[in-house]
């Protein structure tokens, strides 16, 4: 039986497909020949000891680290470092949040629709929605660099959903949240799946992985037991 996440013969142009994917740097292995797949619409959390290799998996999936070998394509098109459409495609929260402390939390938010060239018009209603969702309505026009670390952390996931993408790339997007905002951003989440989106997320809160459709545990940069363990 086809485990949840995992696209049917045929249909990989519509989800994440990663093969054979190895990663190393300086002489050590990151990643050691790591294959999975994840259909459109589904949450698929990534597991695993500190060190495992989340974050690299993670960064291949997004383009911002090169694989050694193997490949990854997400709706059919390999992902490559330096590709502006991928990265125009994706939605990204980074551990560290990547926010600009100089601009508002609302600013930070509107900064990839104006990328996209997204019509004025819409650009301030649109981060407006994205931070309510994140549970931050009245923060919109605090500066990021007044907000406490789970506040940014907000930020971060508001800017990630506020273009719909086709794949949200999430490294531990609930790390410093209490319990009920934690739940919301993974409502949220849960919304951009229902939507269609890829959402990929890394944890080490087991609540958080129960919570989506399917689980893959990295032991020292190799998947452990199922590539696809169906929640």
């Amino acid at each position: 039986m086809t485990a949840p996440g995992m696209p049917a013969a045929g249909h990989e142009a519509s989800g994440l497909v990663v093969t054979h994917l190895t990663v190393t740097i300086a002489g050590r292995t990151i990643l050691d020949d790591v294959s999975l797949a994840a259909a459109a619409g589904t949450m698929l959390a990534v597991t695993g000891p500190s060190g495992a290799g989340k974050s690299t998996l993670l960064g291949v999936v997004a383009g911002l680290v090169a694989p050694s070998s193997g490949s990854v394509t997400v709706q059919g098109g390999a992902v490559r470092v330096g590709d502006l459409a991928h990265a125009r495609a994706i939605g990204l929260v980074l551990q560290g949040y990547g926010l600009v402390a100089a601009l508002t939390a609302a600013e930070n938010v509107q900064l990839p629709l104006q990328l996209l060239g997204i019509p004025r018009s819409e650009v301030a209603e649109r981060a407006s929605v994205a931070l309510r969702r994140a549970g931050l309505p009245e923060l919109t026009e605090r500066m990021v660099e007044e907000l406490s670390g789970g506040q940014q952390q907000r930020v971060a996931v508001a800017r990630a959903l506020v273009t719909a993408p086709a794949l949200v790339v999430a490294d531990e997007p609930t790390a410093e949240l209490d319990t009920a905002t934690r739940d919301l951003v993974i409502a949220a989440l849960r919304e951009e799946a229902q939507r269609g989106a890829i959402v990929l997320l890394a944890t080490h809160d087991p609540e958080v992985a129960q919570q989506c459709d399917a689980t893959i545990h990295l032991v020292d940069g190799r998947l452990a037991a199922d590539p696809l363990e169906p929640n």
